[in-house]
């Protein structure tokens, strides 16, 4: 065609939209051959393969599939190896890139080939293959293959489908059954030697050899060394589809050739008439059975596949009777078949398990296709009246019962191969053994690609099937949607979006209560998969259908109610919507802010401030924006009426509110019917608001919710959660693996005895087991024979191993149990430890170490416990510390013990002054020292008054006393001495820390305020007290500092306590904040004016930063820089910072590398420093020439 004339541009340009391969000549019939053999051409109406004549590097595309291998992400998990390097990844198993000889015979065993026929091929392939491969000139004695070079081994004659560089030709992949299989999706025996002649190039005898090797030899089998496929799955073809599910089975039938058909006809005497589908396949499971018990011998390997026969088998008769709907001769045959070929498995161990491996997965193709069968019907299918729609329907259908029919018959021939394969004698059999090795194999990969067909069509009809739920559920939600517009709209006007740091603080000024953090203590102790149960109860449903209720759960101590909670405030977050609200609350006796009511309603209106499904944005709700600072105005704080009418408010506006709180029992019983009296007004007040409560049986919490729903926690309903909680925390300790399984259910059945419902009870029992020196089932047994039954008599057992350690042991157990029984707040590792050591008589510390979390463990049994997420000590449940106050230490006598052991303890600071001596002007003072009980209420406060005619005495020769009452804390017992301290406050001896900054030092918060609200000096002392902020992460003191306006360019250096890194704010931000918060703290200085050339001491914070700090907090320095600077002299600062490279950075700003700053060079200062990173850098920077 003439395409420069303009009358065919018109005809090629329609010619090109028609079909843009009619343009293209392909055959002449001059020349015949061209004919015969016409190239892969893809045509208008299929999917089009994208260039197929380019070589692909690492992708094996076909027309079928452009995108390569896609199961298991072949393709992504290959994209480094070219495709023919892909081919030989399957005989390098350790994936080292040499493929050993035998590698090969392994490979080639593994896919069936036998031993000789292997063997064979090791010779072949290696003793041609391995010298092309090498690197070097001499050969390989051991005749390995490296696929590096694999590509060199190409020969001629070939299908050229793989190129001289190992890539893949989807064209000539194609080109093999567009030319050869005549139309066919397969390749015949004829059409291979067709093949083999029609690529065979002249004088080229190494080539067909290997051509004849590669197709021939294997069996036949195109599926070998260079992938050509047997068959290509044609997704194209249409039959007329069958009249209905019934059917299938009678045209996979009809469609069997004459001799399947005749073999079928002659297993039918050995059905019985009357026998129902059921009574045959029990029948089978039990033929099954007998030949399993005849073949299980200790070395025979055929166990795995009866098993899986039996498992498909009964899935098969669980679904129903698959007889019954299809003619009863006809739709017996498959089983018939499956028995008699099952008989016939003898001999040939090799052939046999491939056999059997065909014949294992028979009922379970059967199963799904008869599932696919009964499941997409024309009812269940039905969509609408539309024509669309039915056409659509009816053409997955269709598609679905052809690939069935086509399934199916494929099934029948493999049964009749397996029989006939089987039936023949011994020499026969192990002659194929030997000549065709494969053929069951290839047998059973057939099926499966059609099984993969089926369930693609039967995926395909699922998303109809899905589409028909998808249209009614679209239908019903039309309908409600004006109703959660309205409610969506409505929240969303209440939420309004402010900064995030004003809204953390605003939340901050509510409650400073971790509330999350105490729900992702508990969630991280809940063993998983417990506590489902309670969401199964009839009452708890009721209550989470409901919109306004309160429902009680009651259970005895120890029962796990805790966790119960837990999973309830899981579930209700999950399933909240939007526009709904969730707070939840565990109270908890030995902390105050988690006992008291007013804490208790503040967490929960900070939680209420934003929807569950808000939290993470920026948004509060209106009615909560600026509280703190109104309540401020207007005199008055978050008492608990305000509480209460602010969660009232809030609960009005979203579309529901839920509130769940745990352990309402361990509220102060004086002020927790307050507590109560406000969640039942809530409730009853308003429509959209419920409350889920758990708690003891206590008197006064039964009566105030008399009446409401409630839920008890019985002994049985804890079983299966012990069952598991002893599973997961016992039975998975590697010292079980000498133990046998009997034993293991004999340990579940006494935990089920004794434990009575107690998880508290069970978690006490695995931690005396875990402790055992020696595990053995005597040692385990005989433990769990002597274990008491109930939580008193198991904290004997624990109390009593106390009192059996050294008797130093046991008083560090009872000081340490004493300690956290009257701590004021959790204590620290550290803390505690400090306690532990401090002798009451003396006051003097037993010794100079910290114990570590282990230790104190070990030493107090199960009572404490350690809590890694806030870092605290706690008694392990409120059950030990109600052991402890009533059967060992009282509070007055434990109070008691600790009073004295403090004053002995902080009078050892103290000395004792002649009465005439006169400390202050004022007279002496009276100092009264209490110990009040905060953790009981009901308890008595123990006064221990004494006159003391004593001053602090310094640590220091210099220091005040004020200074040495900031380090211990001391404050509210000597609350006058600060009142009438007046300048005192500002007095700090040179080279000393004033009592502002020693307070913030210390974490006393109470302390630092009230200077501050004294007005002391803000810049005063070393280090300041902004310094000690940042070094000692006082984030609270930081903001107060900086809003009181301390001044950000305060420092001194005052020689041998000062390095130069900490004496201005920027230098200690630089060296000693953590990372998370350095940015933030860097920002807020330099905003507030400080200078980053600033000089104290031997360094300026920029060149602090240069020779230490990344490049961000460097850029954001210069960004902060007022001077002229010489980016030469920045550069070589650069060149000894160690940790990050910053060299990059100086020289876009305008640095010379190869000009020296004041003598030396970059390169040089970086040796200096031993910077070798720096270095290295250097030496590689391009046109550079470092050694002029």
């Amino acid at each position: 065609m003439d395409f420069d004339d303009t009358k065919n541009t018109k005809s090629y340009s329609d010619a090109l939209k028609v079909d843009p391969n009619s343009i293209i000549t392909t055959s002449i019939d001059a020349v015949p051959v061209t004919v015969e053999r016409k190239p892969y051409q893809p045509g208008v109406d299929k999917p089009r393969l994208a260039h197929a004549g380019v070589a692909r590097a690492n992708l094996a595309a076909t027309h079928e599939r452009p995108e390569g291998t896609t199961e298991s992400n072949w393709a992504q998990r290959h994209q480094d190896q070219t495709v023919l390097q892909q081919h030989c990844d399957f005989f390098d198993k350790d994936h080292d890139g040499v493929i050993w000889p035998l590698d090969t015979f392994r490979g080639f065993y593994q896919l069936g080939y036998g031993i000789i026929l292997s063997v064979i091929s090791v010779l072949v392939i290696h003793g041609n293959f391995s010298y092309p491969t090498q690197s070097s000139l001499l050969p390989d004695p051991f005749f390995r293959i490296h696929t590096n070079n694999i590509h060199k081994d190409k020969h001629g004659s070939d299908t050229g489908t793989y190129d001289t560089e190992g890539r893949f030709v989807p064209q000539k992949f194609e080109d093999i059954f567009s030319k050869y299989a005549e139309g066919r999706d397969y390749l015949t025996i004829w059409d291979v030697m067709n093949l083999m002649k029609g690529q065979r190039l002249i004088a080229d005898p190494i080539g067909w050899g290997g051509a004849f090797f590669e197709y021939l030899m294997p069996n036949f089998n195109l599926f070998s060394i260079y992938h050509l496929l047997c068959y290509k799955i044609d997704t194209g073809r249409n039959h007329p589809a069958p009249l209905g599910t019934s059917w299938l089975t009678r045209h996979a039938y009809g469609q069997k050739r004459v001799n399947v058909k005749e073999w079928l006809a002659s297993l039918e005497q050995g059905i019985q008439p009357n026998a129902t589908a059921t009574e045959q396949i029990d029948a089978l499971i039990e033929q099954t059975t007998k030949k399993q018990k005849v073949l299980d011998k200790p070395n025979h390997r055929f166990r795995k596949y009866f098993d899986k026969i039996i498992h498909w088998l009964d899935k098969v008769k669980g679904i129903g009777d698959v007889v019954s709907s299809f003619d009863p001769v006809h739709a017996a045959l498959p089983w018939a078949a499956f028995r008699f070929a099952l008989q016939a498995v003898l001999a040939e161990k090799e052939q046999a398990e491939s056999v059997l491996e065909l014949l294992a997965s028979t009922p379970h193709f059967v199963f799904s296709g008869r599932v696919l069968e009964m499941v997409y019907t024309k009812d269940s299918m039905h969509i609408g009246e539309a024509q669309d729609d039915i056409k659509l329907t009816q053409q997955c259908l269709d598609h679905l019962h052809e690939e069935l029919i086509k399934f199916y018959s494929s099934l029948l021939s493999a049964l009749q191969y397996c029989y006939r394969i089987s039936s023949k004698d011994k020499v026969k059999r192990k002659a194929i053994a030997i000549f065709n090795p494969s053929e069951v194999v290839s047998i059973r990969k057939d099926l499966e690609v059609q099984h993969k067909k089926v369930i693609a069509c039967g995926e395909n009809c699922h998303k109809i099937f899905n589409h028909t739920l998808s249209s009614k559920s679209l239908d019903l939600l039309q309908k409600i949607q004006p109703t959660l517009t309205k409610i969506g709209d409505r929240v969303q006007k209440l939420l309004v979006r402010i900064d995030e740091e004003k809204r953390r603080k605003t939340l901050g000024a509510i409650s400073s209560i971790l509330f999350r953090s105490h729900h992702d203590e508990v969630s991280r102790k809940r063993t998983t998969g417990t506590c489902e149960w309670i969401l199964k109860r009839e009452t708890f449903i009721r209550w989470e259908e409901s919109d306004s209720s309160v429902t009680i759960l009651y259970g005895n101590p120890g029962a796990g109610k805790t966790f119960l909670i837990s999973r309830i405030i899981d579930y209700s977050i999950e399933r909240a919507k939007t526009g709904d609200a969730v707070a939840f609350f565990y109270c908890k006796r030995d902390e105050e802010n988690r006992r008291n009511p007013q804490d208790i309603l503040r967490s929960i209106l900070r939680q209420l401030s934003t929807p569950i499904k808000e939290v993470e944005s920026a948004t509060i709700h209106i009615a909560v924006k600026d509280l703190p600072s109104r309540l401020e105005l207007n005199g008055t704080t978050f008492d608990v009426a305000t509480c209460e009418s602010l969660i009232g408010k809030l609960a009005d506006d979203y579309r529901r509110t839920t509130i769940i709180l745990d352990a309402l029992d361990e509220c102060d019983r004086n002020t927790r019917e307050e507590l109560m009296r406000v969640l039942s007004n809530l409730t009853n007040e308003r429509s959209k608001l419920r409350v889920f409560i758990s708690s003891r049986h206590d008197e006064d919490i039964l009566r105030h919710f008399k009446g409401r729903p409630v839920m008890t926690v019985e002994a049985t309903d804890n079983e299966e959660d012990i069952s598991s909680y002893v599973q997961d925390k016992l039975f998975r300790d590697t010292r079980w693996s000498d133990i046998g399984p009997r034993f293991q259910e004999e340990v579940q059945s006494v935990f089920h005895k004794k434990s009575q419902g107690m998880f508290q009870w069970a978690a006490l029992q695995v931690d005396q087991i875990r402790r055992l020196k020696l595990w053995s089932e005597r040692s385990i047994r005989e433990q769990l024979e002597t274990s008491p039954i109930g939580l008193k008599g198991a904290y004997d057992v624990v109390w009593n191993q106390i009192q059996e350690m050294s008797s130093y042991e046991q008083q560090l157990a009872r000081r340490a149990l004493q300690w956290v029984l009257c701590a004021f707040r959790p204590l620290k590792t550290t803390e505690l430890s400090l306690m532990m050591l401090i002798e009451r008589d003396s006051g003097t510390i037993e010794g100079d170490i910290v114990f570590t979390p282990e230790t104190i463990q070990s030493i107090c049994g199960n009572l404490l416990v350690y809590d890694r997420q806030s870092n605290v000590w706690r008694f392990s449940h409120l059950s030990a510390r109600e052991y402890i106050e009533t059967h060992h230490y009282n509070m007055i006598e434990s109070h008691h013990h600790i009073a004295i052991s403090s004053i002995r303890f902080l009078e050892r600071d103290l000395v004792l002054m002649p009465r005439d001596t006169k400390p202050f002007p004022e007279p002496e003072p009276t100092l009264w020292v209490i110990a009040r009980n905060r953790s009981h209420a009901d308890g008595p406060c123990v006064k221990l008054t004494v006159q003391c005619h004593y001053i602090v005495k310094s640590p220091y020769r210099t220091s005040t006393p004020l200074q040495v009452m900031s380090i211990y804390g001391l404050f509210h017992i000597l609350r006058d001495l600060w009142e009438n301290a007046g300048g005192e406050l500002d007095i700090c001896p040179k080279s000393t820390s004033s009592p502002l900054t020693l307070a913030v030092q210390n974490g006393h918060e109470s302390m630092w305020r009230f200077i501050l609200l004294a007005k002391g000096k803000l810049n005063n002392g070393y280090p300041g007290p902004l310094v000690a902020a940042i070094q000692h992460n006082n984030e609270k003191a930081f903001e107060a500092l900086i809003e009181a306006k301390a001044d950000v360019n305060y420092g001194t250096f005052t020689w041998p306590y000062c390095t130069g890194e900490f004496d201005t704010p920027l230098k200690a931000a630089l060296s000693s904040s953590i990372k998370q918060n350095r940015r933030y703290i860097i920002q807020r200085l330099l905003d507030g004016g400080a200078d980053v050339n600033l000089r104290i001491g031997s360094v300026t914070a920029m060149e602090l930063a240069i020779k230490s700090a990344d490049e961000e907090t460097v850029k954001l320095l210069l960004d902060a820089n007022t001077k002229a600077y010489n980016p030469n002299y920045f550069l070589s600062l650069a060149a000894q910072n160690e940790k990050f490279n910053l060299i990059t950075l100086f020289v876009n700003l305008g640095a010379n590398v190869e000009e020296p700053w004041e003598g030396a060079l970059p390169l040089v200062l970086a040796l200096r420093e031993g910077n070798i990173s720096a270095v290295q850098y250097l030496l590689e920077m391009p046109d550079i020439l470092w050694a002029d």
